[in-house]
C-alpha cells in the first residue's frame, strides 16, 4: 500500500504537470498531441493517488510480487513507448528535411547554371 505522503505528493506531481501544460499550451510553446500525452500522465498519477490498489492490481496481472516494481515496470514501459514515437517522428522529419536539401540544391544549381 503506498502511505498517505506518497499519495499526496503524486497528486502534487500530477496537478503541477497538468498546469504546466496549460500554461505551455497558453504560450504554444508544444503542439496540441504531446500536450493531451502529458495531461494523461498528469491524469495517471492522480488516479492511482486517489486509488492506490490499482498498483497491486497492475502487479499482480504482471506476476510482480512486490508492487512498487510494478509501477517502475509500468513507467519504463510507458517512457519506451514515449521514446519510441518520439524516435519515428525524428527520423520522418530527418527524411523530409534531406529531401528538401536535394531540392534546394537543385534549385541552386539550375539559378547558377543560367549565369554561366
Amino acid at each position: 500500500m503506498i502511505s498517505l505522503h506518497s499519495r499526496i505528493v503524486m497528486s502534487l506531481i500530477g496537478i503541477f504537470i497538468i498546469l504546466l501544460m496549460f500554461f505551455f499550451v497558453r504560450k504554444k510553446i508544444l503542439q496540441n498531441f504531446y500536450t493531451l500525452i502529458w495531461i494523461m500522465i498528469g491524469f495517471v498519477f492522480i488516479f492511482i493517488a486517489l486509488f492506490p490498489k490499482t498498483i497491486n492490481l497492475i502487479a499482480h496481472v504482471l506476476g510482480i510480487e512486490f508492487s512498487p516494481i510494478g509501477i517502475l515496470v509500468v513507467a519504463i514501459f510507458g517512457l519506451g513507448s514515449i521514446i519510441l514515437y518520439l524516435s519515428a517522428v525524428i527520423s520522418f522529419h530527418e527524411k523530409k528535411i534531406k529531401e528538401f536539401e536535394k531540392k534546394i540544391a537543385i534549385i541552386a544549381y539550375k539559378k547558377n547554371k543560367k549565369f554561366f
